[in-house]
């Protein structure tokens, strides 16, 4: 990868155009494996090799280049592509490099001299113009090579053998499965500046999942997620075996009534579904705390999709007791591991040991790459956005003192009754919610609410927390995952809270299920 980078560096000509000033190539090398079970059965169980690889070239420098002017910064494979060999082939990974560095260069020149043609058609500089930089960084070096594993996928298949068999005991189950997929390998980075990287990439996933229908004809499902580094680092067999008789008494208990109101009150939320109501709220909605590097065309055919939080940085947005801080340094909290923690990002830029995001209900900063619309920005190493985020709340209480608040909330806004709001430990099942009456205490299990999509605006009617913390791994993005430290529990005073709204008819059986002897 070096050696290729250096040559086209050095030798990268375009008659008329300008030579690259940036170049960078990664390279994703891996081996998947999966195992899907039911039933005590083997469905499917495969094993396989792949690389892929980034190349990023840039014309112009860093304040003004091929991406400057344009939002649209992809570029289709060539029709003459040369995919990277599986062995370690010196000449075959530099030719494969070498087919798609000619072609990204080819058209980033060409769009750089557009970009030229563009500001003297304009009569304008480009600091007159709304455009994009790319952030020059010191060079690194981080080689992260992890011991070996001995990885038996023989095991993997009797252990998912074992587990699905527990099904076999609940013949009202119409459908249960079970599947493990492990990556395990290496991301390999190199750029003109000199930065060199080698990080792994290890991570397992284990799904099970119960499905069956009701008298209605209504599907109910639940599903047990856990991720970890291997598969050894996922819960002792003897607890999913648990998990497992729980997911299914959950599924097959009658009445659960399902709930088809409307509610607008204090809402008590619990579990993974604080982990995802702050994933959801801090980075994926309108107002994501992530740096848009997205202009108006200057040729004026789209209109600019920036966010309006870029505004709000030094002003208060959530409450002043809560306070937003990444980690993606922090590989642990209280014994979990932390799946999102990373040494450097996909740009090859190492972040900072802490980055505050909000610090005391007023915005600081926001996560960022290394392309940038306004001078203040600076590049803090979070190319795919959220990894280890670390949400705090002051003042927290225990969790019996939280679920008081919540009856007190609501009698002073009228109400009848309460919410707790819930899903499985994993942050996996689907929402479930508690209604309590105020008047005497009694609790009700409903099924199927959706709470209303929360902003940030919504945060500020955040009432209390709890003082224990745990943290929860889960996907972000197409391959990211993310790791979010968060309250046990927290408590907002106005949520809307809807019931689900799939249409379902009764199936009739005519021939009941071989496992109801």
């Amino acid at each position: 990868m070096k050696d290729e980078l250096f040559r086209n560096m050095k030798e990268l000509k375009y008659e008329g155009f300008q030579d690259p000033f940036y170049i960078a190539y990664s390279i994703k090398d891996v081996t998947s494996y999966s195992v899907v079970a039911m039933m005590g059965s083997i469905l499917r169980s495969t094993q396989e090799r792949n690389r892929t690889k980034n190349v990023r070239v840039l014309v112009g420098d860093y304040d003004f280049n091929d991406e400057s002017l344009d939002n649209n910064s992809f570029s289709p494979p060539e029709p003459n592509e040369i995919e990277l060999p599986l062995d370690d082939d010196y000449y075959g990974i530099r030719r494969s490099l070498w087919v798609t560095t000619d072609y990204i260069y080819k058209s980033a020149a060409r769009q750089y001299k557009s970009n030229l043609e563009l500001l003297e058609q304009k009569k304008q500089t480009i600091s007159e113009m709304p455009h994009r930089s790319f952030a020059k960084k010191p060079a690194a070096q981080i080689i992260d090579r992890l011991p070996a594993i001995r990885f038996d996928q023989q095991n993997l298949e009797h252990y998912l053998q074992d587990l699905t068999a527990e099904f076999g005991q609940y013949p009202a189950i119409e459908h249960s499965s079970a599947y493990v997929i492990f990556t395990d390998g290496y991301n390999y980075f190199v750029n003109s500046e000199g930065t060199v990287s080698v990080t792994p990439v290890r991570r397992a996933s284990l799904h099970i999942f119960a499905q069956r229908k009701s008298e209605e004809g209504e599907t109910l499902q639940d599903q047990i997620v856990h991720h970890a580094f291997t598969p050894d680092g996922f819960p002792p067999t003897e607890q999913i075996r648990k998990q497992i008789h729980e997911l299914c008494k959950y599924i097959t208990s009658v009445p659960l009534r399902r709930f088809d109101d409307e509610y607008n009150g204090p809402v008590l939320i619990t579990g993974g579904a604080v982990a995802d109501l702050f994933a959801r709220t801090l980075f994926s909605a309108k107002d994501a705390l992530v740096a848009s590097d997205l202009l108006p065309d200057p040729r004026g055919y789209r209109s600019s999709d920036q966010s309006s939080i870029e505004t709000k940085i030094g002003k208060p947005v959530v409450p002043v007791t809560m306070t937003v801080r990444s980690v993606p340094l922090l590989k642990e909290f209280n014994g979990i591991a932390l799946l999102g923690f990373y040494q450097i990002d996909d740009e090859g830029v190492v972040p900072e040991k802490e980055t505050v995001v909000i610090e005391k209900g007023i915005l600081r900063n926001l996560l960022n790459n290394r392309s940038s619309i306004k001078p203040s920005e600076i590049a803090n190493g979070h190319a795919a956005g959220p990894a280890v985020i670390d949400v705090a709340i002051e003042n927290g209480v225990t969790n019996d003192a939280l679920k008081k608040m919540l009856i007190e909330e609501a009698k002073k806004q009228g109400a009848e009754h309460a919410l707790i709001f819930s899903e499985g430990s994993n942050g996996a099942r689907p929402a479930i919610a508690t209604r309590i009456s105020v008047a005497d205490g009694k609790e009700e299990i409903l099924r199927a609410p959706m709470l209303e999509f929360i902003d940030l605006k919504k945060l500020k009617d955040l009432v209390a927390a709890t003082k224990t913390r745990t943290a929860f791994n889960f996907p972000f993005g197409t391959e990211q995952m993310a790791s979010f430290i968060v309250p046990e529990a927290i408590l907002i005073r106005d949520l809307e809270v809807k019931g689900g709204t799939t249409t379902f008819f009764k199936d009739e059986q005519f021939i009941t299920s071989p496992l109801n002897k």
